[in-house]
C-alpha cells in the first residue's frame, strides 16, 4: 500500500500507509473519527513546504474502525491484483470486492480538517485535509 511522504523537523520522511492513526472528535453530526496516513494525496506539498513549514502530515479521516477493516483486507490480500485461480478461472483478487459487493445506499459524508500554527489567509479557506506547523 505504500508509504505516506511527509515532512518531519523540516526533512522529508514516510511513513507506512494506514499508519500513525489518531482519535479526532468533531461535532455533531460528525462525532469521533479517525485519522490515519495515507498515500498520495500531498502530490508536490511535502517538497513545496520543505524549508518553510518544519511538520506536514497528510492523513483521511474516515469512522472509527476503518483502518482494521481495510488491514485486515490487506492481510487477506485483498489488494493483489495478481490473478489467482478460482474453479479455473482466474479472478483478481482486488477487482472481486468491487464486483461482489452490494450497492450502498444513503448519504455519504465527506470531512476535511486543516490545521496550522500559522494564522489563516483573509480568505478563510482552508486546505485538504493536510496538518502543517511550524
Amino acid at each position: 500500500m505504500g508509504e505516506a511522504i511527509l515532512l518531519r523537523d523540516g526533512e522529508l520522511a514516510t511513513v507506512p500507509t494506514l499508519e500513525d492513526v489518531e482519535s479526532l472528535d468533531f461535532p455533531a453530526p460528525i462525532g469521533r473519527c479517525e485519522a490515519f496516513a495515507t498515500l498520495g494525496g500531498t502530490s508536490t506539498l511535502p517538497w513545496t513546504l520543505k524549508g518553510r513549514v518544519r511538520n506536514l502530515d497528510y492523513k483521511t479521516v474516515r469512522y472509527p474502525g476503518h483502518v482494521d477493516r481495510i488491514r485486515l483486507l490487506k492481510t487477506l490480500g485483498f489488494f493483489d491484483e495478481a490473478p489467482v485461480d478460482v474453479a479455473g478461472a482466474p479472478v483478481s483478487p482486488r477487482a472481486c470486492p468491487r464486483r461482489c459487493s452490494p450497492a450502498r445506499s444513503g448519504k455519504r459524508t465527506c470531512a476535511t480538517w486543516s490545521s496550522s500554527a500559522s494564522k489563516p489567509k483573509a480568505s478563510g479557506r482552508t486546505g485538504p485535509a493536510a496538518a502543517a506547523t511550524r
